[in-house]
């Protein structure tokens, strides 16, 4: 640090396997572990991690058992995209439409994906629209990057990054036909019953389809928050800015709506 500068600086430590994961064992390793690396503990001021009880109940969680040992590590925040992403979870758990929705999209996802040989079908039906990706877990810096995605696979759901969940949105609406046709190959591909047909007739059904565009619209606006929320360099008073311009946008829509 030089004199009259301060800069946060994020560096990945590693990863500690567990034997249990109750709060005890895991504050034990994380100090164990921070000794280890040659940590100065004295000097601990903050702890950051998500909101279960585990790791922030008041009585006996990881940060209260942290403080008890360390006094001056009490300061806790917690993490501010999961906030976010718990914020989507309750409103879209909220609306019926679009929590079976969401159900339905999860089904589907990991109904193409689990399968080695329905994601050879997806490369093959797929196989003019761009490069081949088996993973998928980018967040695109740039909102037009969305629908510009060369993408040939179908993007699985993230249950803690639920923002996240804008890309596979995007990519189903921009290959719509394409996932029919690709359940169409699977139930040819398949001896007996399959729930290829039954998920084809689900994505026919108009209502589903309101919903996926409407939802994908929405969460749209949320996701230069979250990369915001989760960038090394994020500024929290430009995060926060980001917050209530958000808010204000949702209550225009929702003025304007027709």
């Amino acid at each position: 640090m030089q004199a009259h500068t301060c800069y946060v600086t994020e560096d990945f430590c590693g990863f500690v396997e567990l034997v249990k994961t109750n709060a005890e064992t895991i504050s034990t390793c994380i100090l164990n572990k921070l000794r280890e690396l040659g940590f100065d503990l004295t000097r601990l001021r903050g702890q950051g991690y998500d909101g279960c009880s585990t790791m922030t109940g008041e009585v006996s969680g990881v940060k209260t058992r942290i403080t008890q040992e360390l006094s001056n590590a009490k300061y806790f925040v917690h993490c501010r995209s999961h906030c976010l992403n718990l914020v989507v979870v309750n409103s879209c758990q909220s609306v019926a439409v679009v929590r079976n929705f969401m159900a339905i999209l999860w089904k589907i996802t990991w109904f193409i994906s689990a399968s080695s040989k329905r994601k050879n079908i997806v490369k093959s039906v797929m196989k003019d629209e761009g490069q081949i990706a088996i993973q998928f877990d980018l967040m695109y810096d740039q909102e037009e990057g969305l629908f510009s995605q060369e993408k040939r696979l179908l993007p699985t759901l993230a249950e803690t990054r639920w923002t996240s969940r804008t890309d596979t949105l995007t990519w189903l609406l921009k290959h719509y036909d394409k996932v029919l046709d690709i359940l169409d190959e699977i139930q040819n591909q398949t001896v007996g019953n399959s729930d290829a047909t039954s998920y084809k007739m689900t994505l026919l059904n108009f209502e589903i389809l309101v919903v996926a565009v409407v939802t994908q619209f929405l969460l749209g606006y949320l996701r230069p928050l979250s990369i915001e929320l989760q960038s090394e360099n994020c500024d929290l008073v430009e995060a926060h800015v980001q917050a209530r311009s958000l808010a204000a946008s949702f209550l225009e829509i929702r003025e304007h709506a027709e």
